[in-house]
């Protein structure tokens, strides 16, 4: 899902924190359990959206043959017309039927999947990121660096950092919940 200005500032804290102290770790524990509700609550609004207009069966599937084209195309870069025409719809009905269907303009659906892949990758020991660039089909790694610190909010090179602060702040969030269940059970 998309990383909202909220969802992003509220990340950023979290790179931050001041001491070990005790009230320290629960402001950071706070905040983890504050993300993971907004991200939930994206989830769910999602989940829910519905459309303006009834999809017919036949329209979805042709947005799932577009997506699938989409993902798996190497090499230049289609054109909204010629997409559609593989598809056998207009481009006007693409655009408006692949936003209903998936909650997201084209150029913004791919741009997030080639992110969301460049995240994962980044996160295999021994890929540069330039490697990682070359392989989103940026022209630069500048250009990679740059979308991919509008989208997430931090610059790449920080990716293995913030989670390993993430991980250590749900283990000691997982523990803390864990006595509490004894104190209460």
């Amino acid at each position: 899902m998309h990383i909202t200005s909220e969802l992003n500032s509220i990340s950023l804290r979290l790179g931050n924190p001041s001491e070990n102290e005790f009230c320290d770790q629960l402001m950071l524990e706070s905040k983890v359990i504050e993300l993971l509700a907004l991200q939930l609550s994206q989830y769910n609004q999602l989940k829910t959206k519905t459309s303006s207009f009834p999809l017919k069966d036949e329209d979805i599937e042709k947005m799932q043959v577009a997506k699938n084209i989409l993902l798996n195309q190497t090499g230049k870069q289609l054109s909204l017309p010629a997409l559609a025409r593989l598809v056998g719809t207009n481009d006007f009905d693409l655009k408006r039927n692949f936003k209903a269907v998936f909650g997201n303009t084209i150029y913004g659906y791919l741009t997030q999947h080639k992110i969301e892949r460049a995240k994962a990758m980044l996160l295999e020991k021994g890929v540069t990121i330039a490697d990682v660039s070359k392989i989103s089909g940026y022209k630069h790694p500048t250009h990679f660096t740059s979308a991919f610190k509008k989208y997430f909010g931090y610059l790449p090179d920080k990716i293995k950092s913030i989670k390993i602060l993430l991980l250590l702040m749900l283990h000691e969030l997982y523990a803390f919940f864990e006595g509490m269940e004894f104190l209460v059970g």
